[in-house]
């Protein structure tokens, strides 16, 4: 069964104009391989847009397969001696203009719980 890792990006709008949010891409690693990999689909005809002075919260969800974790990194995971990352991109258009922003969260204590509740 996959084990499934939820978080929140928080997309906050500092612009002087309404955003528009285009693409989302991450992935969750140790710094040696990706665990999981994700993306927003985002409809064109309706996108997504935050208000000027706003922000959203953007779900993310990974789908993990057990089956494709070592011991020796559960265990790295478990006793906090690897870190995870949560890493990604969000591309956003104002003004007509399209914007690419990197974000990178620490991610380590959510699979932590994750983990134990399976383990």
């Amino acid at each position: 069964e996959l084990l499934k890792l939820g978080s929140d990006l928080k997309v906050v709008n500092r612009w002087h104009s309404d955003l528009k949010l285009v693409a989302l891409t991450y992935t969750l690693d140790d710094g040696k391989e990706s665990l999981a990999k994700g993306e927003a689909l985002i409809n064109k005809n309706k996108p997504m847009v935050v208000e000027s002075g706003k922000e959203k919260m953007i779900p993310l969800l990974f789908s993990i397969d057990p089956k494709g974790l070592e011991n020796n990194r559960v265990v790295g995971v478990l006793q906090g001696k690897r870190k995870l990352m949560l890493r990604g991109d969000i591309v956003v258009e104002v003004w007509g203009i399209q914007k690419h922003y990197p974000f990178e969260k620490e991610a380590t204590k959510l699979v932590q719980k994750a983990l134990k509740g399976v383990l």
